[in-house]
């Protein structure tokens, strides 16, 4: 009996572990369906191009993050812009220790869910932040940032940056700041006539409709008036 308990309990334990770990296992491979179904189900609704996998977009190269990729794509007319609204994932690497002494490398993926639309020339390379700590405490001891808005509360809590100042100022409008202030609109860059607005999180049909509605808003409040071909 002892004996048969002693093989009868490792593999039970087995069992339990391969059950655990192939369920674990299940369900995010059964999550990641759900998701493409349910945004391939939303496009389809609103008659707009979707596909997953690696994907290529003109705008890949303005992120500047390491192994960027697009995982999942939506594009497609929202008022007066053609937008794409992707899943996309970045690496991050670093060390860490270990109780004897080594260090071994470590790599960790980080999802973000990135919206962005073309809105042509005639607009300088410009992007609204919000301040760190660090950067409210240089701002508090005297140092201004180059482009300023005149709205105390807006300077304190974001913070503009451009290569071109002068032509940067006259885009930060008072009714772009008080929708920062309000939080009706996200931080966002504008490069190369591309508009792009970043977020942490994974892209949830749910959210679709917030952040084309956050994007056509920050165009509008640049000047963006007509759609381009897309």
């Amino acid at each position: 009996m002892d004996s048969f308990l002693g093989l009868a309990v490792p593999a039970l334990i087995a069992a339990v572990f391969v059950v655990v770990v192939g369920g674990n296992v299940w369900g995010a491979l059964s999550r990641r369906r759900d998701g493409s179904h349910g945004l391939s189900a939303w496009a389809r609704e609103h008659g707009w191009y979707y596909c997953h996998g690696t994907i290529r977009v003109p705008w890949h190269d303005l992120m500047g993050l390491s192994s960027f990729r697009v995982r999942r794509l939506l594009h497609g007319r929202s008022g007066a812009l053609w937008a794409d609204v992707c899943h996309c994932t970045y690496e991050t690497r670093g060390n860490s220790g270990t109780g004897s002494g080594r260090t071994h490398s470590t790599t960790t993926v980080h999802d973000i869910v990135v919206a962005a639309a073309e809105l042509g020339g005639g607009r300088p390379g410009m992007e609204v932040h919000r301040r760190g700590l660090g950067s409210r405490m240089a701002r508090a001891l005297g140092k201004r940032a180059e482009v300023e808005s005149g709205d105390d509360e807006f300077d304190r809590r974001y913070r503009l940056e451009s290569g071109d100042p002068d032509a940067a100022r006259p885009f930060l409008s008072p009714e772009l700041v008080q929708a920062h202030l309000r939080d009706e609109i996200t931080p966002w860059r504008l490069e190369r006539g591309t508009l792009i607005v970043v977020e942490d999180g994974v892209l949830e049909p749910a959210e679709i409709g917030r952040r084309l509605q956050n994007l056509e808003r920050i165009a509008v409040l640049l000047g963006h008036r007509g759609g381009l071909a897309g």
